[in-house]
């Protein structure tokens, strides 16, 4: 069943964080529904962070569960479960190709609204869980306080947000972003088994090296201008492909970076965090997975 909720020429915040109409996102995201298939982790979640999912989703998960963003591994997560799943999504490119790689779930037994977070159709205290990959990376930080409202205002009183963040480390703004490719490079010709691990390890440290404090927003461009520079350099050219290759897999936007205490800060009195846990299978000091109540 599928609904939609969308406006078609809604704009995003203009301040902080990510900076974009609702025409681009939509663009932005079919352009990554190409790229899902050949994604791993940090940007998709991994097996690791569907156990953390599911530990501390507990007893929540066989109930009234909504699902913010079309991940497939989500998806089959709550489907394992046998209750329709509601799915809100901005994008039904990015619904349907995300169907194509389910395990579990059928979007037959789903109820797919198209809409942004920020304005759901449900009444209030609805849903005993909601669950969302990497999602408040992709709002502005004025869109986060809204749909943080929207989320507050459905979930029923004891139930829970779970999610997980993408958190920024401001010191790597400092680092040389050379330090940040010889690491990761050294340890690709230690061990190239391990490229796709170092690739998504070293992309994440050069998105918080080039992102833009003051706007709380990445730089892709010069991310990418790093990489295909090194590419194209004596020093590095033994990894030159593995650069350019790099350079082609950058995320789709210039989202927003915020640390932890700024993450934590736009919950802003509706959520409190019960319990933060971390998948095992991947470097994911800066990707927690947060139990959060309503206040």
């Amino acid at each position: 069943m599928v609904y939609s909720l969308l406006s078609e020429h809604s704009t995003m915040n203009k301040c902080l964080g990510f900076n974009g109409t609702t025409d681009a996102i939509l663009a932005i995201w079919e352009q990554n529904a190409k790229k899902w298939p050949g994604t791993g982790s940090p940007w998709r979640p991994s097996s690791g962070d569907i156990r953390v999912y599911k530990e501390l989703s507990g007893v929540k998960l066989p109930g009234a569960v909504l699902i913010l963003g079309a991940t497939p591994e989500i998806r089959d997560m709550v489907a394992a479960y046998d209750r329709p799943a509601t799915i809100v999504d901005i994008s039904s490119t990015m619904y349907d190709r995300m169907s194509l790689l389910l395990k579990k779930a059928s979007p037959a037994r789903e109820r797919f609204i198209r809409a942004d977070w920020s304005s759901m159709p449900f009444q209030s205290e609805t849903f005993d869980l909601v669950v969302g990959d990497m999602v408040w990376w992709v709002l502005s930080v004025e869109t986060q306080r809204a749909v943080r409202d929207a989320l507050w205002s459905c979930l029923k009183p004891d139930g829970l947000f779970v999610a997980r963040f993408r958190v920024s480390d401001r010191s790597r703004i400092g680092e040389s972003y050379r330090d940040i490719l010889t690491s990761h490079l050294n340890r690709l010709s230690q061990d190239p088994s391990c490229e796709h691990a170092i690739r998504g390890e070293m992309l994440s440290c050069l998105y918080d090296h080039t992102a833009d404090a003051g706007l709380l927003r990445l730089n892709r461009e010069r991310a990418r201008d790093i990489l295909l520079e090194a590419a194209e350099s004596r020093e590095y050219e033994g990894h030159r492909l593995f650069l350019r290759d790099a350079a082609t897999r950058l995320i789709g936007a210039d989202w927003t970076s915020q640390t932890k205490e700024e993450v934590l800060a736009s919950f802003d009195g509706r959520f409190s965090v019960l319990t933060e846990a971390f998948a095992d299978d991947y470097e994911s000091s800066w990707y927690p997975v947060f139990a959060c109540q309503k206040r």
